[in-house]
């Protein structure tokens, strides 16, 4: 007799789990579900997965399931936030998050589509189409396998930044709920990638148990604080301090921090820190 699948037993609760989530044409988009994993091919239209086996239901059932059928979007993620991969011993549990387009010029009768970049060979292009904002469960290591929490489509009045905080407050919830964190535990880390505001971020954040993490793009200046004004001097006093540009070196001071150590993958690494900067090229979005 051969031996039980691993984790067969941890993949039979949570189908449960997800088809308690469905709240109206449950069975219909559970088998739909089933049937978009198993084809074997792209799917130009959706009556297409009528003719999978796991569809148990005539073609007509596939568009009422996708036009009358409810997900427990909240439940949902609060599933998968629960099954993310354990964080390493001492180490915070981590996440990214980052802003993806589907490109849809063919659908002229889609909703509240946008002007979405697309890159490919060549110079981007703006197509019709939608942004996602995709929230994933990552690791260390090389694996670029990710844990799947969440994505949500942007609509036209929407701010991708505004769009990824209420993310984050949402994952910080969801966490605690299923015990995920607690207290004491290392603050779980989100990564965020450059097209993101880090001192927006920084600023919504503040106060709440998270660490984020913001790639900067080479063109960001900050500056530190101005001097302290000398006494007898006139006129207005100075705004800003030094200035610290990310593309040159020269107007970098002495790091705060720093570290040096060497990587078994990436050879030897460097990691400064500065303190006390302000970016101000470009504004700030002034969220809130």
């Amino acid at each position: 007799m051969s031996s039980p699948v691993e984790g067969l037993p941890e993949l039979f609760a949570f189908r449960a789990e997800l088809r308690a989530c469905l709240s109206r044409r449950g069975d219909a988009l559970f088998e739909l579900t089933d049937a978009v994993l198993c084809t074997s091919g792209p799917v130009r239209s959706p009556v297409e997965l009528s003719l999978e086996p796991e569809f148990g239901r005539r073609h007509s059932s596939v568009y009422d399931a996708l036009h009358h059928g409810r997900i427990a979007v909240d439940r949902l993620r609060r599933a998968l936030a629960a099954r993310t991969a354990p964080a390493r011993e001492g180490e915070p549990l981590m996440f990214a998050l980052d802003t993806t387009p589907l490109a849809r010029p063919d659908a002229r009768y889609a909703d509240q589509r946008t002007m979405v970049m697309v890159r490919g060979k060549g110079p981007d292009v703006f197509l019709p189409g939608w942004n996602f904002s995709v929230l994933v469960g990552i690791g260390w290591g090389a694996s670029s396998w990710v844990d799947p929490i969440e994505a949500r489509r942007l609509r036209p009045t929407e701010h991708h930044t505004e769009v990824a905080l209420d993310q984050v407050r949402d994952l910080l919830a969801d966490l605690r709920a299923t015990g995920r964190w607690s207290p004491g535990d290392p603050l779980p880390l989100v990564v965020f990638d450059a097209g993101n505001q880090g001192t927006d971020l920084a600023d919504e954040l503040d106060g709440l148990p998270v660490q984020i993490l913001v790639r900067l793009r080479s063109n960001r200046i900050f500056h530190g604080e101005p001097p302290a004004r000398q006494p007898g001097t006139g006129g207005r006093p100075r705004r800003h301090g030094a200035r610290f540009s990310l593309a040159d070196p020269s107007t970098h001071p002495a790091p705060d921090t720093e570290q040096a150590f060497t990587s078994q993958r990436y050879g030897d690494v460097r990691v400064r820190s500065w303190r006390g900067h302000r970016q101000l090229e470009p504004a700030s979005l002034g969220l809130g």
